[in-house]
């Protein structure tokens, strides 16, 4: 099983069937839903302000948490939340 994001899909093959959700709703699931799992892909920043603002690097994600991410996308089918 592997998940890839690319051009604002995600992609998850899951060795027989490739499905396709809107990358946006499949991240803003994972942010609300698993955010302990984004933190060692999650980058902190501080403008000149000193305002914080947070990227998460979801091709990294994609690339070094593939099995977790798949976990996830398993979880939330059986949930139906996908």
């Amino acid at each position: 099983m592997y998940v890839v994001f690319s051009l604002a899909k995600c992609h998850f093959c899951d060795g027989d069937y490739d499905f396709e959700y809107d990358a946006e709703i499949i991240e803003q699931l994972i942010i609300d839903e698993y955010p302990d799992d984004l933190i060692p892909y999650t980058f902190v920043s501080h403008d000149e302000d000193g305002l914080r603002d947070e990227a998460i690097d979801w091709h990294l994600f994609e690339d070094m948490g593939n099995r977790r991410l798949s976990q996830i996308l398993l979880e939330l089918k059986k949930e139906n939340k996908i």
